[in-house]
């Protein structure tokens, strides 16, 4: 199926391309009690704000 659609694309001029993104996040691996890292650039959601967090 893939070469069809390849060879399909090559008779009308086009080349096709495939390409891969790659994401990851690095983050404290400490969690507090609600299982979020310590250290957050993110707001704190009102359902957590009032809970303890982790302490340094």
């Amino acid at each position: 199926m893939l070469s069809n659609i390849t060879k399909r694309l090559t008779d009308m001029g086009l080349t096709p391309v495939v390409a891969v993104e790659l994401e990851f996040y690095l983050v404290d691996p400490k969690r507090d009690s609600k299982g979020f890292p310590c250290h957050r650039s993110l707001p704190v959601p009102a359902s957590v704000k009032n809970t303890p967090r982790c302490t340094q």
